[in-house]
């Protein structure tokens, strides 16, 4: 119990420095400029233009014209615009207070590495002079954090060239943490990327079988040679499109296909059909669709435990569920549905709360939906894709983390869809995390169907097989 204990704590502290990293990052965007470019005075190539045809001024006085009137410009002609991302590590070097209290609890953490790590030794660095109560650099060390610190480590102000040196090895820890090659002994998350690939042993007995299984060569010349010819293949093929005039490569590189819906009006055959389906079905209320799918699936009686005795139960319920899927307020869910009031949503809504009486009311809908016919023209129902989605959320909740896309508070939702369009598992989970234990963990408390195959985004780890249930980290990216 007390490993566990450790161990949740301590990937708590390591995200909670992982935030705070993040945030401080956020603060040195926000107060970055875009510096102006340096143009000649509009002024001064009117005063010059002027004179240029005038027979009465000689070249002498017209050269020293210019000179006086171009002088002020020139010395910031040929200098460079500063990137944004430089104005960010100027600000971050120049502010320490928010820099070193992070850095001095990081040391005490005593992080960890397989082999030489440049951030455990700037680390080692910092704690020395930190100990010596020493601000200023006397050589000039190797960034822990890309050669874009250079710049700064090598100033001759050696006291900025310390806060550099601070500033890059803050940044080398959250992406220390986040590939893995930083972690701690006694965390589980954050507990070493050797944790999550098989030992060197192992991997020595399996990877025959695998590469039978996947039909993988021994070595890696074969794989390219016939990748190399693939692309080699594709390009021939884009040759002869570009002759016959399929497609075209605007002067910025994007390829536009000819029948590209973006540029054409021409109406296919599905939008034809389409059409005229929703023609033929017409406009359905939403409430009518929820009262249809309930008379056919009686997904309330699982989420009530029983058969409704009155439909005063079925109203509240079904107000809940409003709630939980459009993010809404009871309050103003309670003002829109007459005759309901806020303490029976309130009530509802805890029987939301029990996952295994929602999750048995969707596996109802979700079968009832794979009943019908045209569910075989979509798919076999033993394959399914999985993904992370994000999703608004109040930042005083504890799972909420900053969408990095979209600068917004949210929480991640993990979802399972099948290729028959049923979602047959979806759990909450954490922003910028790994997946590959999520998308496993659905695809076995998933009870609809025995899947034979996941397509997921693992970010390069993790790896399915329906038939062994087994996880081999490390393999193939785009497959689980």
């Amino acid at each position: 119990m007390l490993s566990v204990t450790a161990a949740r704590q301590s990937d708590t502290v390591l995200r909670l420095i992982e935030m705070r990293i993040a945030e401080i990052w956020s603060w040195a965007h926000a107060v970055a400029r875009p510096e102006p470019r340096h143009h000649l005075p509009e002024e001064v190539a009117y005063a010059l233009a002027c004179v240029m045809d005038d027979a009465a001024v000689s070249d002498a006085e017209y050269r020293e014209r210019s000179r006086v009137l171009l002088a002020p410009w020139r010395p910031g002609a040929r200098q460079g615009r500063r990137s944004r991302a430089a104005q960010v590590r100027e600000h971050l070097a120049a502010n320490a207070r928010r820099v070193r209290p992070l850095l001095k609890q990081i040391i005490t953490l005593d992080l960890q590495s397989i082999g030489p790590h440049p951030v455990i030794d700037a680390l080692g660095e910092l704690a020395s002079c930190y100990r010596d109560e020493c601000t200023y650099l006397f050589y000039e060390p190797t960034s822990p954090a890309g050669h874009a610190w250079s710049a700064l480590l090598s100033a001759p102000d050696r006291e900025l060239a310390f806060r550099a040196l601070e500033a890059a090895t803050l940044w080398g820890v959250r992406r220390g943490l986040r590939n893995g090659t930083l972690w701690l002994p006694h965390a589980e998350q954050y507990g070493g990327q050797h944790r999550l690939l098989l030992p060197a042993v192992r991997w020595g007995t399996v990877q025959g079988a695998f590469r039978d299984r996947h039909h993988l060569p021994a070595k890696a010349d074969t794989f390219i040679e016939r990748v190399l010819a693939q692309i080699g293949v594709g390009c021939e093929s884009l040759n002869a499109a570009l002759l016959a005039e399929e497609v075209m490569i605007s002067p910025r590189g994007h390829v536009i296909l000819r029948d590209d819906p973006a540029s054409t009006s021409e109406r296919s055959d599905a939008e034809l059909l389409r059409n005229q389906l929703y023609a033929r079905v017409g406009r359905t209320q939403l409430t009518e669709l929820l009262l249809a799918v309930d008379g056919e699936t009686h997904f309330s009686w699982e989420l009530l435990r029983r058969p409704p005795v009155a439909p005063e139960e079925l109203v509240p319920v079904y107000a809940a569920l409003f709630v939980a899927a459009m993010g809404l307020d009871m309050t103003d869910v309670a003002i829109m549905i007459p005759g309901v009031r806020l303490a029976d949503i309130r009530r509802a809504s805890i029987l939301l709360e029990e996952d295994r009486a929602l999750r048995r009311a969707n596996d109802a809908v979700v079968q009832f939906m794979l009943a019908q016919p045209i569910a075989k023209a979509w798919g076999e129902g033993f394959e399914a894709s999985s993904d992370m989605m994000s999703l608004d959320v109040n930042r005083n909740l504890w799972l909420s983390r900053i969408d990095p896309k979209r600068r917004r508070h949210a929480v991640g939702t993990y979802t399972h869809v099948l290729d028959q369009w049923g979602i047959i598992y979806d759990q909450p989970l954490l922003l910028a995390t790994r997946q590959a234990g999520a998308a496993i963990e659905g695809a076995v408390r998933q009870s609809i169907t025995h899947l034979e195959r996941l397509a997921v985004d693992t970010h390069g780890y993790g790896f399915w097989d329906g038939d062994c249930q087994t996880a081999e980290p490390g393999s193939l990216p785009e497959t689980l």
